[in-house]
């Protein structure tokens, strides 16, 4: 049975170098293979990785009078083990895998991915030999694997990994650690290093390992610098668009749901933003968010709203800015269809206590009235009394800053050829004091643009006041003759009784 363990490791192409030595020194082979006598006990693994050192110490030492099962467990061991020095990448994956079970029960895992189609996408599934039989292990080949093991040398480490205590959140964070450093290895060449972003990427999806980790109960079990980790190696995987990682979020958006809901953890809060804005940099994935998950967006501006923590609101205000703003004329039917639903939220952040919520909506709603682009927008936007009140009530903050926001959202109901009825009413109704707002308005103001366009509203107002006098003029002349035939009337049918009376 030892004899069959060298041969097995002689046909596997592990039977040189360190490979060799461990074979010989721990389960004592005494045997010949391609020339070499191999020597019997005695050889220690030196500088080698600290993960090996862990492996190997877990695998028993052969007794002399070793029957034959203990032989044939400890050579799927040493199998195991010699399969994942040639395929690190899968077993770091696969271990990743078995740790989030570990962490998060089947049954929860399980129930999260019932919305979700089990089967891979088209082109990512690969066939991937498992370490049954040592016989079917495939020989090294010029391929460069993703996670190849580390030089000698680079086990500094060893001795504090064996010492401290194990626990899955922490074995989580190193597994992670290494896969972000595929992600992020600079130092080789660009084919190499997409090669190995490829393979990687692949696994990850094949074992649905990102997915898991996504999990709102998952992520929020995570360390700090795992929630990191998976955030780069996501940024990665959107940016590079890797197995068509973009094409499966599209077919699965509950993975979006699932980033939306990490907002309700203020731990997760900020690395799910960030994951969502790496899905908004694609036109598709924003259609899909503003068609098909319209609770979700509802709930950003709810956090923006309600979120006690600044980081968290400003975090939630600038999703909604990406999802309104980055793809603008795919956004405009979104904005049109729904105008009530969208600036009626809009509407709702002006009203925050919060200051900063308040100026970013105003820059937000601003720019979106600016765009030509969204030019009938604007126009519904501008007709409507309630929103006009709404600004003018802006206008009036202490805040010098949040009134120059306004006065840029003011100044389109006032510059508008096309204004409505009910609008202009009420800017002609309070065209004085806002002809003397404007007037003082932004004096320490040096930019051309403003001071061009506080003159603009400035002639503007006043052509209103002007239109108002003449009306109001015209209307006193077209009253006055009617009310002095009365006065004459009366006071000449007053004396005439009186004259006939002395006269008689």
């Amino acid at each position: 049975m030892r004899r069959r363990l060298w041969y097995v490791a002689c046909e596997s192409g592990l039977h040189q170098g360190s490979s060799r030595r461990w074979l010989v020194s721990h389960l004592g082979i005494f045997a010949r293979g391609d020339g070499e006598r191999a020597r019997t006990r005695g050889f220690l693994l030196s500088r080698q990785r600290a993960s090996e050192r862990l492996a190997l110490r877990s695998v028993p030492r052969l007794a002399p009078d070793a029957d034959a099962a203990q032989c044939i467990n400890t050579m799927d061991r040493v199998n195991t083990f010699f399969w994942s020095r040639l395929n690190p990448t899968g077993e770091l994956v696969r271990s990743v895998d078995v740790l989030l079970r570990e962490l998060v029960p089947d049954d929860k895992l399980d129930a999260a991915f019932q919305s979700l189609s089990i089967a891979a996408s088209p082109g990512t599934a690969l066939a991937e030999p498992k370490p049954e039989h040592a016989a079917v292990i495939p020989t090294t080949s010029g391929d460069v694997d993703a996670c190849e093991p580390d030089f000698e040398g680079k086990d500094e480490s060893s001795d504090e990994e064996s010492t401290t205590e194990k626990t899955v959140p922490g074995e989580l964070e190193r597994k992670w650690a290494k896969i972000r450093a595929v992600f992020h290895d600079w130092d080789e060449e660009q084919g190499d290093r997409e090669k190995k972003m490829d393979d990687m990427a692949e696994l990850l999806l094949r074992y649905r390992v990102l997915e898991k980790v996504l999990m709102p109960k998952v992520l929020g079990q995570l360390t700090f610098e795992t929630r990191k980790y998976v955030g780069n190696v996501f940024r990665a995987m959107t940016v590079h668009n890797l197995r068509g990682f973009i094409e499966l979020i599209g077919e699965r958006p509950d993975i979006m749901r699932w980033l939306v809901e990490g907002y309700r953890n203020n731990e997760t809060a900020l690395i799910c933003g960030s994951m969502l804005r790496d899905c908004f940099e694609y036109q598709t994935l924003t259609m899909i968010f503003l068609k098909d998950l319209e609770p979700e967006f509802e709930f950003l501006f709810k956090v923006t709203m309600e979120n006690s923590n600044f980081d968290i609101s400003a975090d939630a205000l600038i999703n909604i800015s990406r999802l309104l703003t980055v793809h603008k004329k795919a956004t405009v039917q979104i904005l049109d269809t729904s105008f009530d639903r969208v600036f009626g939220l809009l509407n709702g952040l002006l009203t925050s206590e919060n200051y900063a919520t308040r100026r970013q909506a105003l820059q937000l709603l601003s720019e979106l009235l600016l765009d030509p682009v969204n030019f009938t927008v604007m126009q519904r936007y501008v007709a409507s009394r309630n929103n006009l009140k709404q600004v003018m009530l802006l206008l009036r903050e202490p805040s010098d800053a949040l009134r120059m926001d306004a006065f840029h959202v003011f100044k389109i109901f006032v510059a508008n050829p096309n204004k409505s009825n009910e609008v202009e009413q009420l800017l002609v109704r309070n065209c004085e004091k806002l002809l003397a707002f404007v007037s003082d308005f932004g004096k320490a103001e040096v930019s051309r643009d403003f001071l061009q366009e506080r003159s603009l509203l400035v002639f503007a107002l006043e052509r209103m006041a002007e239109k108002e006098r003449a009306l109001e003029k015209t209307q006193e002349q077209a009253t006055r003759p009617a009310s002095l035939s009365n006065a004459e009337r009366m006071s000449i049918s007053g004396p005439v009784p009186e004259v006939c009376a002395k006269q008689k």
